[in-house]
């Protein structure tokens, strides 16, 4: 069944108004039809099951026939990622959004290669909402500002568990997380690394490091992976909750 991200203030319990791109993407580019199922999500949690009522140039009219809520999956998980180069940004949200990332909240370190020209937090949002139709997820990830480190660090007091990940340590990630946790709170550094300054600002407000192994990883191979790992570890890639 084709999935479309709608607006929340254009559904309700019976009929929905699909516009803008959703709109162009199912008359034009699909080219469905009045009588057909669609899913559709608004980004709060809610999905719907609809029919495709009447269609015009500009909006699609659908009757909604279902409506559930997704339920919370396992303990959440924060991504704190140091701005890298071109379109690597874009894979992260991407692939972040794929793996169950509640939020991620990028910022600027010294070791940067790059810095904020403009606000892409619109940008990634999109790119977050069309990884959701993707993968079946039924709200997409938090997209914040951009910040400095001073700034992001102060936003893990919120979390049980902070880990910065640091290639100099030799602490293993699978050690660190064996006590079940409400949340957590990841950081990632640029293309450049950490700075030993930077890792010692972290360590003050009780950042835990940890190693991703003896290899040093490209930046958006560490960030993939120390996702992938840490949900597995929390068991959020299983159907059911699990405590590590």
């Amino acid at each position: 069944m084709r999935r479309f991200y709608i607006n929340p203030g254009n559904i309700n319990e019976t009929r929905a108004i699909l516009t803008g791109p959703e709109s162009h993407h199912l008359r034009v580019v699909l080219r469905l039809e009045a009588g057909e199922k669609i899913e559709l999500f608004d980004g709060t949690g809610a999905i719907y099951q609809a029919v495709i009522r009447d269609i015009d140039k500009k909006e699609v009219l659908l009757q909604t026939i279902s409506k559930q809520m997704a339920e919370e999956c396992g303990p959440s998980v924060h991504f704190a990622q140091a701005l890298l180069k071109g379109k690597k940004m874009d894979f992260l949200i991407q692939k972040a959004t794929e793996l169950g990332i509640e939020a991620i909240h990028p910022f600027t370190s010294l070791h940067c290669a790059v810095q904020p020209s403009y606000d892409k937090t619109k940008r990634w949002e999109k790119i977050s909402i069309e990884a959701c139709k993707q993968c079946g997820r039924p709200k997409p990830l938090s997209c914040y500002p951009v910040c400095d480190l001073s700034q992001v660090l102060k936003k893990g007091k919120s979390h049980d568990t902070k880990l910065i990940f640091w290639e100099k340590e030799k602490a293993a990630l699978d050690l660190v997380l064996q006590t079940s946790v409400q949340s957590i709170f990841m950081l990632i550094g640029p293309e450049g690394g950490f700075s030993d300054g930077e890792v010692e600002s972290a360590l003050r407000q009780n950042f835990q490091p940890v190693s991703l192994g003896r290899r040093i990883l490209r930046a958006e191979t560490a960030a993939f992976c120390a996702m992938s790992i840490v949900q597995y570890l929390l068991g959020n890639f299983t159907h059911g909750k699990k405590s590590i």
